[in-house]
């Protein structure tokens, strides 16, 4: 339940800071997936589900969507609902209605493809009856439809501690875009945003953007900002909203503003 309402702060993008605060502990919980695809019980399967769909894209937060999600679905009772245990003589069968609420919340996070999910079809059969149509699964929810294929934002360099130069760009990407790609395309836009990087183990470090290359004997430094609005020389952003991840885990955004910054530490 933590790890839910941590990702509803990090959602609002003034937040998005905290987002590190997250996947250490979704990395975690995702550890704790079973070999039959479960976390434990019914609700902290869905509970756990719910938690970590933003992990997905996380190649160290590992787990299995597909085996929770079948996990799940065999569990399901003839009348289409949940419960821990079975029903006793004269027990209130709404006592699930909770959990399959957390349920199927779970299973609608992303598009999930059941063979055995069927539907019936406005098309008589020969003899009359019902028709089946096509085994369909759970399908895409209303908002992951609603969701652009596009992301829009802002990049920009400041170069000096009193930002004596000002690059700008309005760029869009296809949405999941890493922050290493966007560089890219934004040093093919604009030369002056081309850029050098050495290339590690763990991901690409910049060095030189705009010319101008990082002086560790004078701590001069290439700091990245992810911020919530266009960054303003006359109200530079503080150290709490330098980007808490690298340029090939970031991802950019719609409606964000990034912010390369050359500045003495």
């Amino acid at each position: 339940m933590v790890l839910l309402a941590l990702r509803c702060i990090v959602t609002d993008h003034r937040h998005r800071h905290l987002q590190h605060f997250v996947r250490r502990p979704a990395r975690g919980l995702a550890s704790l997936q079973g070999p039959q695809g479960s976390f434990g019980s019914l609700r902290s399967t869905a509970l756990a589900m719910q938690a970590l769909q933003d992990l997905e894209p996380d190649p160290a937060g590992k787990w299995n969507r597909t085996a929770a999600s079948e996990w799940l679905l065999a569990k399901q009772r003839t009348d289409g609902g949940w419960t821990e245990e079975p029903l006793q003589d004269g027990q209130d069968p709404s006592i699930g209605i909770g959990l399959t609420a957390d349920i199927v919340l779970a299973l609608a996070v992303r598009a999930l493809q059941c063979d055995h999910v069927m539907r019936e079809s406005n098309e008589p059969s020969e003899n009359g009856e019902p028709k089946q149509a096509a085994p369909i699964g759970l399908g895409i929810s209303p908002v992951e439809e609603l969701e652009p294929r596009n992301v829009s934002y802002t990049y920009t360099l400041w170069v000096g501690t009193n930002e004596t130069e000002e690059y700008f760009l309005d760029l869009t990407s296809p949405k999941n875009t890493t922050f290493f790609r966007a560089m890219k395309q934004a040093a093919e836009i604009d030369p002056r945003f081309s850029f050098e990087a050495r290339e590690w183990p763990n991901g690409h470090y910049v060095h030189t953007l705009a010319g101008m290359k990082e002086e560790p004997k004078s701590y001069h430094f290439w700091l990245l900002y992810r911020l919530p609005e266009r960054p303003d020389t006359k109200n530079p952003p503080g150290n709490q909203l330098i980007a808490p991840l690298g340029v090939d885990e970031l991802l950019v955004e719609d409606g964000e503003h990034y912010l390369y910054w050359y500045k003495k530490l």
